[in-house]
């Protein structure tokens, strides 16, 4: 199985990438803007796109500080061309950071519908 990984310090700013985090950032629209050197020294927050989002996984990271204990949850995350089911494992480390990991469940082709011209 596919597993990204990257660690935020305690302000949620992106200190570490997985090993592998570059070769999985391949291709136009992520090779630039998402490779370990670029997103290193970030906010974490910086690379989300909605409040909802923002204040979930926020809740999921004060939770994981507080009671540590390993968070899972699972969710998709489609590309153009596939449907991909995905687990996030959220684990506090030693230091008091924090260790995200996206792991590949599943996947398969996304279907396009094609749209019908009425005559």
């Amino acid at each position: 199985m596919e597993k990204l990984s990257y660690w935020v310090d305690q302000n949620d700013v992106i200190y570490k990438v997985s090993e592998s985090w570059d070769l999985h950032m391949e291709g136009e629209s992520w090779s630039d803007r998402a490779s370990g050197k670029t997103i290193i020294g970030k906010s974490l927050f910086d690379f989300v796109c909605d409040d909802t989002t923002r204040m979930y996984i926020k809740s999921i990271l004060d939770h994981v500080r507080l009671i540590p204990q390993s968070a899972f949850r699972y969710y998709r995350c489609d590309t153009p061309t596939m449907k991909r089911y995905m687990r996030m494992i959220v684990s506090l480390e030693q230091d008091c950071s924090v260790c995200l990991t996206h792991e590949l469940i599943s996947s398969s082709p996304l279907l396009k519908m094609r749209s019908k011209m009425l005559h």
